[in-house]
């Protein structure tokens, strides 16, 4: 049986790559935790994923992207200094 992707199924699956190679980049140290480049490629993937998640609902995708969101806004905020160390 062959399944034709959608849109949204392709949108989905470049977040999940950004966020599995944000995090590969990460343990290999050529990322650091506070980066920019890290923070963007966790939050603009997580959006991908959650937008995917829009049109084909997942109620554990959408828990785990909802989470990797606001952990990421939080590290956003505290390199934008809006929280102390």
């Amino acid at each position: 049986m062959v399944t034709s992707l959608t849109w949204y199924d392709l949108l989905g699956l470049v977040g999940v790559a950004q966020v599995l190679s944000s995090y590969y980049l990460l343990q290999i140290r050529l990322l650091a935790g506070d980066s920019w480049r890290y923070l963007f490629l966790n939050l603009s993937g997580t959006i991908m994923v959650l937008t995917s998640l829009l049109f084909d609902w997942n109620l554990a995708g959408f828990l785990i992207n909802s989470a990797w969101v606001l952990i990421t806004a939080y590290g956003i905020a505290r390199k934008l200094k809006v929280f102390p160390r």
